[in-house]
């Protein structure tokens, strides 16, 4: 209808809608801008053409489970959200998000599939670049003599916890991502209320004294003094 049609012109995500055939019979002008097809090529041209290798087997999977659920209707089955590489007119790439759902006329019969397709090249480096650091950060993390941790608060759970930690404490990282009360169990005994100011501290207000010692019981029972 008109307001179907005016709100797709004018969206700038992406719509398409496949037909019972799963043939792609409409492309909004986003898709044209996004792409850099006309909607009569993007209708006419292979999937195969539009996507990169790894996304079009993706794709390729998706319509075939489709094509299954037309014959069962067990739609909940299939991933509702994928990430697919899409490649321009111009052989350039770019990250997509498509969401799909299945249309259905008032019988309840299988009419065919509607798209929203929108731009996510940039969340994809932002991830990308996440992952990267966080890599370059476990790496340096894993081989550092010192603990280094990272903790969640107020739950006060290890997110990341060293190597380093069993040759200081005596107790493996998994043993704290287990128990994570450890730390404060193998404080002294003469400095656990110390400990407890500490964190309170760090725990209800984030902030703790940027530099403390206090001794520990290793796990071999002797007494250790970390900074």
């Amino acid at each position: 209808n008109e307001t179907y049609r005016l709100l797709s012109e004018t969206m700038i995500d992406g719509i398409a809608t496949l037909d019972e055939d799963l043939n792609v019979n409409f492309a909004s002008p986003s898709m044209e801008r996004f792409m850099g097809y006309s909607a009569h090529e993007l209708m006419e041209l292979p999937f195969k053409t539009l996507l990169a290798p790894d996304s079009f087997k993706v794709l390729d999977g998706l319509l075939a489970g489709m094509q299954l659920c037309i014959n069962d209707g067990q739609w909940e089955t299939l991933p509702s959200t994928v990430d697919l590489q899409c490649v321009r007119k111009d052989g350039s790439t770019v990250w997509a998000e498509l969401v799909w759902s299945p249309i259905f006329n008032e019988a309840g019969v299988f009419q065919g599939v509607t798209g929203v397709t929108r731009d996510i090249e940039a969340r994809r480096k932002t991830e990308q670049a996440l992952r990267q650091s966080e890599e370059r950060f476990r790496l340096l993390a894993d081989n550092a003599r010192a603990m280094v941790f990272r903790m969640s608060l107020p739950q006060g759970t290890y997110e990341y916890i060293s190597p380093a930690v069993e040759h200081i404490s005596g107790y493996a990282p998994q043993e704290y991502y287990d128990n994570p009360g450890l730390t404060g169990e193998i404080l002294h005994p003469d400095w656990q209320g110390y400990f407890a100011s500490i964190w309170e501290d760090l725990r209800v207000r984030e902030h703790a004294p940027p530099r403390y010692e206090c001794p520990i019981i290793h796990k071999d029972g002797g007494v250790r003094w970390l900074e």
